[in-house]
Parts: C-alpha cells; sequence; structure tokens
C-alpha cells in the first residue's frame, strides 16, 4: 500500500487474507464432497446463515495441560450444534478461538485424530497438527484451514492445550455456520465434469486423508446412484484414484 508522501506501507497480515466469507456458496453452485466410500456432487439450492459465538470450550486449563475429554459442541439436552439436526441440510463450518495462544485439537470423526505428521497420531500437548487463536481469532478473520463440512449425523470434536507457563482461563470459540440445502447430481458425465474441473465447483474432504475421510452416514450412501442405477460411491472413487470411469 502506498501512502500520501510516496513511500510503502505494510499492512497486518490479517488484512491481506482472503474471508473466509468469500468461501460460502450460493444457489446453484456444485459442491463435491469427499467420504471414505468415493464422492458425492451436489447442487446447492438455498442456504441459511447461523452463527454461534462464543462457546465455553474450558473455564480452566493448567499449564502445559489439556482437556481431559474431547468437547461435541453440545447443547444442555446433548445436542450436536455442528451438526444438522436433519438430513435436508449441510453445513459448512469457519472457527475461531481465543485467547489467542491456545492451541486447538479436533478429531472428526470422533476418536479420529487430524493433523498428525507421523504414522503415530499427533500428541494434544505438543506442536503438531493444532490452530490457535493468533491464526484463527474469536472475532475472525477465521483461517481456510478451520473449514469443516457436517451431515446429519456426523461431528467434529475439540480439545485445546495451554502451553503457558500459569494457568489459562476462559477458552472461547466461534463457529460462523452456513446451513445449505441441496439436490444429489446423478449424471454421471455431469459428476465426472465437475470433479475433473471441466466445470465449477467447491470441492472438500470430509475430515481429512489420514487415515481416511469420514465415513459417510448410511441415510447419504443410500442417496448417491445414478441414473443407470450406478453405485456412485464405487464409480467416483474408481474415477478420481485409477483414472478408470466406466
Amino acid at each position: 500500500m502506498v501512502i500520501g508522501d510516496g513511500r510503502k506501507m505494510s499492512l497486518p497480515k490479517a488484512i491481506l487474507l482472503k474471508s473466509h466469507e468469500d468461501y460460502w456458496l450460493q444457489a446453484g453452485y456444485v459442491l463435491c464432497l469427499q467420504f471414505d466410500s468415493g464422492w458425492i456432487c451436489l447442487r446447492i439450492t438455498g442456504r441459511e446463515s447461523a452463527p454461534m459465538k462464543p462457546f465455553n470450550l474450558a473455564r480452566r486449563v493448567a499449564s502445559l495441560g489439556n482437556l481431559t475429554a474431547w468437547n461435541a459442541i453440545q447443547d444442555a439436552l446433548g445436542n450436536y450444534y455442528l451438526s444438522p439436526y436433519d438430513s435436508p441440510y449441510i453445513n459448512q463450518i469457519f472457527w475461531g478461538a481465543s485467547p489467542p495462544l491456545c492451541r486447538i485439537y479436533w478429531q472428526y470423526a470422533s476418536r479420529t485424530d487430524r493433523g498428525s505428521l507421523l504414522s503415530t497420531a499427533r500428541l494434544i500437548t505438543g506442536d503438531i497438527g493444532y490452530i490457535d487463536g493468533k491464526k484463527s481469532p474469536l472475532e475472525g478473520p477465521f483461517s481456510p484451514e478451520t473449514e469443516m463440512w457436517t451431515v446429519w449425523q456426523t461431528f467434529p470434536t475439540f480439545n485445546v492445550y495451554n502451553p503457558l507457563s500459569q494457568t489459562m482461563y476462559n477458552i472461547l470459540m466461534s463457529f460462523d455456520i452456513m446451513r445449505y440445502t441441496y439436490k444429489v447430481i446423478t449424471d454421471k458425465n455431469e459428476i465426472k465434469a465437475r470433479l475433473l474441473g471441466e466445470k465449477a465447483r467447491h470441492m472438500h474432504t470430509v475430515g481429512g486423508i489420514d487415515p481416511s475421510p469420514v465415513v459417510e452416514p448410511k441415510w447419504l450412501r443410500d442417496l448417491n446412484v445414478g441414473d443407470d442405477k450406478t453405485d456412485l460411491w464405487k464409480w467416483t472413487k474408481m474415477g478420481m484414484e485409477d483414472g478408470v470411469w466406466e
């Protein structure tokens, strides 16, 4: 940025980052989600914003400590805030945290650690596989790396590590959630064109690749059937992994 006298001024890093809101989808956009069995392609038909903040992840965490149990972000009745309450909806989620030095770890699906670099699962007391409140602040801008997609019956869980030499208080999280309605695409030519990038689409691996993507719930598995009765899970997996589109 050039100021009045011609000198260049460096902008704070956060100003230069692309807003997570730029990743929201509009009606008519195509979303391709990778689950354990393959891919499913969805046409977005509508959307509604449903932000949630703040969520108190922990009131206090001792120095060099973490939570004894993973937090599934639930209400007092045990309902999961981050999972759609019914199958017609899917959620796109970005999140932030506070204090700035709190280190947030996540599992998705439950008991499946994400962010490991080695063959052994990453720890929740170290320097690998976390996002802290500096990278994705409570009030934003949220890091694009926090992007998550959930469908009915799937949800992530969270933990926090305090790297400081004193107790950390009031660990908060905020979640910017966009709920969508959708229609499953069943035309194989259309699906292939989207997955190969011949037509515009937004692609996302649900959970992550290591050890594997989230296993799709049965109700969703039953929807992914082609116009010719092809099992689109197997068909898309063979096409994307082996380049075979039969």
